[in-house]
């Protein structure tokens, strides 16, 4: 199993992937493990500002549990003073939300969670199915 590090300097950070709200996903490397991952960056001013605290939370905790081979796995969490921290796995192929533009806004499976995760899979159904039944578990 793969040791991750627990502070943004055990990382390269390279090219921004994508920005939203109040986060941005970014390219990097595990200076540990060498391995390519993706971070996502969740600004904490901003994400307690638009009262976002709870829904990050959330997100980690469904997240930290899903174990499927076509979601892309949440390798490590941390902050520090100005961020929280994702460090996920790393899906070269971009996001499903690009494959889906203009016919699917966001994928909703409870009124209090949305949540966005990039895929890595041609069966979507299956992986559909299983985030509801995990998000529901919650």
């Amino acid at each position: 199993m793969h040791s991750f590090g627990k502070r943004i300097e055990d990382y390269e950070v390279h090219n921004l992937l994508g920005k939203g709200g109040f986060a941005s996903v970014y390219h990097a490397r595990c200076l540990k493990t060498h391995t390519d991952v993706a971070i996502k960056m969740i600004d904490k001013k901003l994400m307690q500002a638009t009262g976002m605290v709870n829904r990050v939370k959330q997100e980690v905790a469904i997240h930290s549990r899903l174990k499927h081979p076509a979601i892309l796995e949440l390798y490590e969490c941390f902050e520090d003073i100005n961020y929280v921290y994702l460090v996920l796995e790393l899906c070269h192929k971009g996001e499903l939300q690009k494959y889906v533009k203009g016919k699917v806004s966001s994928i909703h499976c409870t009124d209090y969670c949305d949540i966005y995760i990039i895929f890595c899979s041609r069966n979507m159904k299956t992986v559909l199915a299983y985030l509801c039944i995990e998000m529901h578990a919650v």
